[in-house]
């Protein structure tokens, strides 16, 4: 599922596994983060359980950017 999650997304991110056997997809670069994920969080139609987390990530992203 994540690394089709990762293709959804132009294989522009990483899936790894962690020490606990977790497995995470994970974007870093900034420009990734500006011109994908948040325009599709932004787009879909569901309420983000921490809207107020999300908005203040992206604020940051902004910066950064």
């Amino acid at each position: 599922m994540l690394e089709a999650i990762n293709a959804y997304f132009e294989n522009k991110g990483g899936v790894y596994v962690k020490p606990n056997e977790m497995a995470v997809v994970t974007f870093i670069s900034i420009p990734v983060l500006v011109e994908l994920i948040i325009p599709f969080f932004l787009k879909v139609s569901f309420t983000l359980y921490k809207s107020d987390e999300f908005e203040r990530w992206c604020e940051i992203i902004q910066i950064l950017h």
